[in-house]
């Protein structure tokens, strides 16, 4: 499972240029750390996550992260 959240932004620009990318399974963190794009394998296809998206859970599928 992927826990995805926006956490930094820039100045007065309130938008987001990145966010926390955490990346948990049933026996550990495999990521945690700030991206400003994910390209994440889902179990029903490939989704991309870009900055401002709100915040999920999804199932992953088998692919590259």
């Amino acid at each position: 499972m992927s826990v995805l959240e926006n956490t930094k932004t820039t100045g007065s620009n309130l938008m987001a240029t990145s966010f926390q990318c955490t990346l948990v399974t049933p026996e550990r963190q495999l990521v945690d750390q700030p991206v400003t794009y994910a390209s994440i394998p889902a179990w029903d296809g490939l989704m991309g996550v870009e900055p401002q998206r709100a915040p999920l859970m999804i199932k992953l599928g088998a692919g590259a992260l």
